[in-house]
């Protein structure tokens, strides 16, 4: 497992964000200056989870060749509503922990993603923690599995809130969902800040402060209300999303409360008259000039 630099938190960035042919996404890696990947999809036009031994090989040697380090790999593992069952969350979504880890083996992540599982009955029920302690509580005992897998592995698995549906809506449903799991001091809390804004709460200092006890790690994205503090409506870059990014940031370094930031590409509908729509190399330095700027001070 590589080091991180003195100077925190790192720079992350989804590989597909660089280009969805591999290689070439390597390379803009290294002409960008970023030497920290995470990996998802598009990678030989697979997700990370689906690589072939050979696939595998192929990959950890063109990010060693290149000098990069791999932070995360960010499966999909238990993307999926409780409502298909234990069974099936057994056999689509824990059975797969061990390949992953053998991925991991090749690549030497310091984070191993799972997603926050999702229900149909969301807008239902104000309290989705609850609900599934009542309705699916095998549920955090097959995360506990996974969590168990992976940090005896010698990883961190980190939980990253997804959007509509999810049971990770809130910051507090983010504690409790926690709260709910055993091996809770083995695992990590990946704030997906969009994400969450687009399930329902917009971004703050106080979710930041709320989540800042289980944080490990941060996903940015661009993205625009058309009211101060409303529903996430267009997509945008980063330097001119509506949620506070440069006072989050500057609270994430005063705290140090995690090793690096991953950017992500914007969510929104676009704008009819909008033109531009890849801010990759515009939210990268908008970032970098955060953290530079929030080191200053």
């Amino acid at each position: 497992m590589a080091e991180f630099p003195s100077s925190l938190p790192a720079i992350a960035m989804l590989n597909s964000m660089a280009g969805r042919d591999f290689e070439s996404a390597l390379d803009r890696h290294v002409a960008w200056g970023l030497e920290w990947l995470d990996l998802k999809d598009f990678i030989f036009g697979k997700s990370i989870a689906d690589l072939t031994d050979d696939e595998l090989s192929v990959a950890a040697q063109m990010i060693k060749a290149r000098g990069l380090s791999v932070y995360c790999l960010s499966t999909s593992l238990f993307a999926d509503n409780v409502e298909i069952g234990e069974d099936n969350f057994r056999a689509n979504h824990l059975s797969k922990v061990s390949r992953v880890l053998e991925i991991a083996q090749a690549l030497s992540p310091t984070f191993i993603r799972l997603v926050a599982a999702s229900t149909s009955e969301r807008q239902n029920v104000p309290d989705a923690v609850a609900h599934i302690r009542t309705h699916a509580p095998w549920l955090f005992a097959l995360y506990d599995e996974a969590i168990s897998q992976i940090h005896e592995a010698g990883y961190t698995p980190v939980i990253e809130n997804e959007t509509q549906g999810c049971i990770v809506s809130r910051p507090q449903e983010a504690l409790d969902f926690f709260e709910a799991l055993t091996n809770r001091e083995a695992a990590k809390f990946t704030w997906d800040v969009v994400n969450m804004w687009q399930a329902g709460t917009f971004p703050s200092l106080g979710a930041y402060e709320a989540l800042r006890p289980i944080l490990g790690y941060i996903h940015y994205k661009g993205g625009q209300a058309e009211r101060a503090n409303g529903p996430l409506k267009w997509r945008s870059s980063l330097e001119e999303a509506s949620w506070p990014v440069a006072e989050i940031t500057a609270a994430v370094l005063r705290d140090k409360a995690c090793n690096a930031i991953c950017l992500n590409p914007p969510h929104g509908a676009p704008r009819p008259s909008e033109s531009h729509t890849n801010w990759t190399q515009d939210d990268l330095e908008y970032l970098r000039a955060l953290v530079s700027e929030a080191h200053k001070s």
